[in-house]
This record gives C-alpha cells, sequence and structure tokens, in this order.
C-alpha cells in the first residue's frame, strides 16, 4: 500500500503552525508527507496502512551538520581504535595486536584523547609496539597526531626540520623531534607519504558507516571533508557519485570541500565541478580552517590560553592557519565561482571568530545570497555575538564536547572564557540560528549525546570546574533548553546548515525521513542523563526506527 500513516505517542513536527501531532500520514511512492493530525477518521483509515508506533515519540530525521563522514568510515573500518584505552600501556597493547592483522604496510589509529589516558604518547612510546613498521595515530579533536621513529625517519623530520606555516613539530628541549605533529601542516609532512586509499576503500568505507548511522536516527550529514592530506577528495567526490548514482547511497549526503590556500582552492573549484548530484547527493559549499585545536591551544585566541584551568599558558595565544589576506582573496575566489553556495569557517578561538567576521561582512555587501556558518565557536565575545547575529551567520556547534573533551577544553578555556562556552541558549535568545552537530569522529556520532548536553549545558560546566577546582558545590540539574528545542537544534535549524528546505520538518509536502525514539529509554536520559550518556545499553537502543523518503531504513532488533 502506497499510503501509510505512523502513530505514536507524540509527534514533534518542528513546523511552528503545527509543532504535535499524533498521526504522521506520508507517500511511500513519493517519498514526501502528506498529512499530520490529531486523530483518523474512519474513512481514512480505511485507505491507509497504519504502522502503531503506541508509546514511542516520532521526530524528523536527524541533519548532522558536521560529520566527517568518510573519514569516521575509515577509522571504522581500517585502522586502531584507541578511544578506549586508558593508559599508555593500553595504546602500546592495542597497536601491537592491530599489528598482526593490518593490511596496510603502515599501522593507522584514531581516537587518541590524553584526557583519558593523562598524556600523549611519544615516538618513543609507539617505537614499543611496532617499530619495524611505521605507525601514525590520530588524535580524537583531528588537530594532531603522534608518530613513531620509523615514519619520522621516512619523512626525514630531523632536529634541523623547520615547523611548516600554520603548524607546529613537537620537540625535546634540545630540538629533537617527539613525534607528536600539531595542526595539518606538520600532520601532512608524514601523511602525504602514507600510501593512499583506493576508490574502493572510500566506498566500503562510506557503506559501512551509514548503516551506524541510520542506526542512530542520522539521516542527513553534512561532510566536510578532510583536515589535509588524509583524504583524497578528487576520490571521495568519485566515491559518492558512484555510490549514488547506483542507489547505494541511503544517507543524504551535503558535500563541503575543505581548502587549505588560494592555489588549493582553484583545485577545489575544479573538484566542486565533479560532482554530479542527485536526490541522496548535494553540493553545499566550501570549508575553511582559520585556527588550531581548543585540546592541543593552538586555536587562536585574543588573550593567552589557560592551562590546568587557573594557570596561564605563557603568551600563548595559538595560531591563525591563514594570512588574513590570502584568506579574504580565496574567499572573494570561491564566491566569484560559487556565489550561491556555502562558506563554512572553523573558527575555535574568540580571535578567530572576530577576523572571520570581518571579512564575511565585507564579502556580504558584495555577494548578497551567500550563507556563512561558523564551526565550533567555543567562547565568542558579546561584541561578536551580536554581530554573528546581525549578518545572519549561523553557528555549527558540538555540545557533546562536553561530555567527551570537556575536561580538557575547560581546562584550557579557564575561568572567564568558560562562562561564555557553547551557551546555546544565549545564542537562541539572540536569534541566532544554532545547528548541532558531532564532528564525527572527533566524538561519537550518536545524536543523543548533544541532545543532552545543550539541555544540560550549565550542569555539565558546573561539574566540570568542581572537578577542576576540587570545590564541590550543590549543582542543580536544570535545563538550559528544552528536548524540543534540543532536537530543532538536529533537524529544523540544521535544515538551514544544510541549506535544504525539504528536510528537517514534518509538513505536508515536505520528505518523509523521520525517527521514531524509545520515549522510555529518552525519559531515563531526560532524568538521569549522566547515567544515561554511560549506559551501552541505552544509547544503543533509543532508536526504535529511521525511515527516508518514507522507506524504513533502520528497525531496531527486539
Amino acid at each position: 500500500m502506497v499510503m501509510k500513516v505512523a502513530k505514536a505517542k507524540i509527534i514533534y513536527t518542528m513546523d511552528p503552525e503545527k509543532p504535535y501531532g499524533k498521526y504522521l500520514l506520508f507517500n511511500e511512492a513519493t517519498g514526501n508527507i502528506e498529512k499530520v493530525l490529531d486523530a483518523l477518521s474512519n474513512s481514512e483509515l480505511s485507505n491507509v496502512e497504519v504502522i502503531d508506533y503506541g508509546d514511542y515519540l516520532i521526530t524528523p530525521g536527524i541533519i548532522d551538520s558536521h560529520n566527517h563522514l568518510l573519514m569516521t568510515g575509515l577509522h571504522y573500518t581500517f585502522m586502531v581504535n584507541l578511544g578506549d584505552a586508558h593508559n599508555i600501556d593500553d595504546i602500546i597493547q592495542k597497536i601491537r595486536e592491530f599489528s598482526g592483522k593490518a593490511e596496510f604496510p603502515w599501522i593507522l589509529g584514531y581516537g587518541l584523547y590524553e584526557g583519558k589516558i593523562g598524556r600523549l604518547p611519544t615516538r618513543w612510546d609507539l617505537d614499543k609496539a611496532a617499530s619495524d613498521k611505521p605507525v601514525f595515530i590520530m588524535h580524537t579533536s583531528g588537530h594532531y597526531a603522534v608518530c613513531n621513529s620509523k615514519a619520522l625517519e621516512i619523512a626525514d623530520i630531523t632536529k634541523s626540520t623547520q615547523d611548516p606555516p600554520g603548524g607546529l613539530i613537537g620537540r625535546e628541549p634540545d630540538g629533537t623531534p617527539n613525534g607528536i605533529l600539531y595542526e595539518p601542516a606538520a600532520m601532512d609532512l608524514v601523511r602525504r607519504l602514507i600510501p593512499p586509499f583506493t576508490v574502493n576503500h572510500y566506498k566500503e568505507a562510506i557503506l559501512k558507516i551509514q548503516v551506524e548511522y541510520l542506526k542512530t536516527g542520522i539521516t542527513t550529514v553534512k561532510d566536510p571533508g578532510g583536515t589535509g592530506s588524509d583524504i583524497d577528495e578528487e576520490l571521495r567526490i568519485r566515491a559518492l557519485n558512484e555510490l549514488n548514482e547506483s542507489g547505494m547511497l541511503k544517507v543524504r549526503v551535503k558535500i563541503c570541500l575543505p581548502v587549505f590556500s588560494y592555489e588549493d582552492a582553484k583545485r577545489k573549484v575544479a573538484i566542486a565541478r565533479m560532482i554530479r548530484e542527485g536526490e541522496k547527493l548535494t553540493f553545499l559549499g566550501f570549508k575553511i580552517f582559520m585556527d588550531g585545536s581548543g585540546l592541543a591551544r593552538t586555536a587562536w585566541m585574543r588573550d593567552p590560553w589557560n592551562k590546568n584551568f587557573t594557570e596561564i599558558d605563557d603568551d600563548n595565544r595559538g595560531i591563525p592557519t591563514w594570512n588574513l589576506e590570502e584568506l579574504r582573496k580565496t574567499i572573494d575566489y570561491l564566491l566569484s565561482e560559487f556565489p550561491n553556495k556555502m562558506i563554512c569557517i572553523h573558527t575555535i578561538g574568540d580571535k578567530a571568530v572576530e577576523e572571520a567576521l570581518n571579512i564575511i561582512e565585507d564579502m556580504k555587501m558584495k555577494y548578497l545570497s551567500v550563507s556563512f556558518t561558523l564551526i565550533h565557536v567555543y567562547a565568542p565575545t558579546s561584541r561578536d555575538i551580536e554581530r554573528i547575529g546581525r549578518n545572519g551567520v549561523m553557528i555549527e556547534t558540538q555540545t557533546g564536547f562536553m561530555h567527551f573533551l570537556g575536561k580538557l577544553i575547560i581546562s584550557n578555556l579557564g575561568p572567564i572564557r568558560t562562562n561564555r562556552f557553547m551557551n546555546i541558549r544565549n545564542y537562541l535568545e539572540q536569534g541566532i540560528i544554532v545547528c548541532n552537530s558531532s564532528d564525527s569522529d572527533v566524538i561519537n556520532h550518536n545524536p543523543i549525546y548533544g541532545l543532552i548536553t545543550s539541555i544540560y549545558r550549565t550542569y555539565y560546566i558546573n561539574d566540570i570546574v568542581s572537578t577542576l577546582t576540587s570545590i564541590h558545590e550543590t549543582n542543580p540539574m536544570w535545563s538550559d533548553i528544552s528536548l524540543y528545542d534540543a532536537l530543532k537544534l538536529y533537524t529544523l535549524n540544521a535544515q538551514k546548515c544544510t541549506n535544504d528546505n525539504s528536510i528537517g520538518i514534518l509538513k505536508p509536502g515536505k520528505k518523509a525521513d523521520f525517527v521514531v525514539w524509545d520515549l522510555n529509554l529518552l525519559t531515563q536520559c531526560l532524568r538521569d542523563p549522566i547515567n544515561c550518556l554511560s549506559n551501552d545499553n541505552i544509547i544503543k537502543n533509543l532508536v526504535i526506527a529511521t525511515y527516508i523518503n518514507g522507506k524504513m531504513m533502520h528497525k531496531r532488533v527486539a
């Protein structure tokens, strides 16, 4: 039967004209929504197939507006996961075990996080795991990596090697490289020598990871590509084109191409023209890295970074990854080629936000239809929040960072900036369009982490500050925003960050992309968020079913 009705205890439509309902009528043939109703008449019931979801909740499909789809898939499929390592010995053991079954001549890994293991490993630590094969391990932030002595030898990185512009080589006091490479410019000294994946590897990675995304209710991702030479962007487009045209691409993919220099922009413009858009595949625009990481304290700040929360990290204000005039010239060139596309700028530090807005204000006078998003935006000043709102700039945030990485980030921000950290409620009150996302695989792609932390942002921050200062005061669990508004960051707002008004809302004529949630488990998460987010059984069973174009793409196994 073509016409179907999904019945639930409640439907969050995200439609301002009809925010709630109980019956979602959709056409499986067209893939569109027909009606959202509070009740069905007998005559209406006789002509449709009813899918009764009882006491569950239905929402629009989740739009992850900043998700490295291919990179996450490659990590998931071909690399050693160090995300659950608790110390250096764990890392050594995991790499040793992986080395015996690795298909590639290099050992590649991901998920490294010093907040969990106490410190970053060095080349000498990794040498204990594998000295005969080159090892390259990505930090969970994607902004730095650690490699062993064999990898440094292949790349000819020695005491006399200069830091590349926009990057840093970690060193011992005598100048000897310690194996830690900060930011893409330094990582690429090694990454460019790693044997490349093939287009079939890329396709396999995407096919596998999209299944995992559907299990968590994700129906659309905006994929900004790689962080340097870790992803062959032309090959990525070829893989996505082939999967889309063969009907194997299940989730919707909005492509952004990363740009690292003016010369690189010319190459990326050419690659953009290779994208063969279709129902599941769209070219959205370009991504720019303007500064570094909040974990490595390389993001560009007005005032020096803190460390250990209250200490000052000398005069370290982080580093801009662009010359500002070259950046201005590059964005102007990109918009001259694609005046209706989106420019997404990675801006963690408040100085990066300020300088990005200076350029945006000029560009918006010249290119009237362009859209801009700022990515991450940890602790903007009140003046820049006002400028973001006034210029219609959108924010792509990742509140789930608070759960996974919050302790180290807040330790680096210090007391003053922490008060401004990811203040979603304030952004919304200023009329700013905020889109939540995972930045997978910086953190787990499951949207529940972002939902819960956006609702309980103040509680999470107070809890982290209490741990860092050893001052334990009563921390009331009051919510910053409602569940409805938290979901809105992943749906109605996120449709704007992906420039697609056919999704993110359950309304007649729109796409029948929707998620059925276990309302009982979701309520448990709202009542006890800390235990919820540490309970894998709850996390993995929140989503009952995921639909795209009115077709069920995932069903929870009983």
